[in-house]
């Protein structure tokens, strides 16, 4: 029996496995988190993430913010077309793109997201999924972004 949202790993000998695509503020706090198939390639997730899944977050007066300003992402996004769609919504969108030098200063705001999926996969149930129904462990990781989130606003 398969499980939901599994699929061969290319780097894992072809075990069934799932992975995070997930979205953090500037300072690593995870907003957002699609569980996907190992297989499935990672551009899929950059669109659901910034338009369905990025919360509307309060605080100054007015209208909320309902789009973030700027995308930053790792070279598992690379694509001209998925940068000049980007730029076209008005995002400013940092992607490091193949065959052109890299922007200096890139990895300077990347580790925060991967500091995030660090912590995500730091809770038991969620480092290797052990979990049949793709909703529970959907749950199980939602439940991990809501604690972390809380454990950063505590710091500050």
């Amino acid at each position: 029996m398969r499980r939901g949202k599994t699929g061969p790993n290319p780097t894992d000998r072809g075990l069934s496995g799932s992975k995070l695509n997930g979205m953090t503020d500037a300072e690593g706090t995870p907003l957002a988190v699609i569980v996907s198939a190992a297989n499935e390639h990672d551009m899929r997730f950059i669109l659901p993430l910034v338009f369905l899944r990025f919360p509307h977050v309060g605080g100054l007066p007015g209208r909320p913010r309902e789009l973030p300003t700027v995308v930053r992402a790792d070279g598992g996004y690379t694509s001209a077309d998925l940068l000049r769609l980007l730029n076209w919504y008005g995002f400013n969108a940092i992607i490091p793109q193949r065959g052109q030098d890299v922007k200096p200063g890139l990895g300077k705001r990347r580790w925060q997201v991967e500091r995030a999926i660090f912590w995500l996969k730091w809770f038991r149930r969620n480092g290797i999924r052990r979990e049949r129904k793709t909703a529970l462990y959907e749950a199980f990781v939602t439940l991990a972004c809501g604690l972390i989130a809380h454990r950063q606003l505590q710091q500050t």
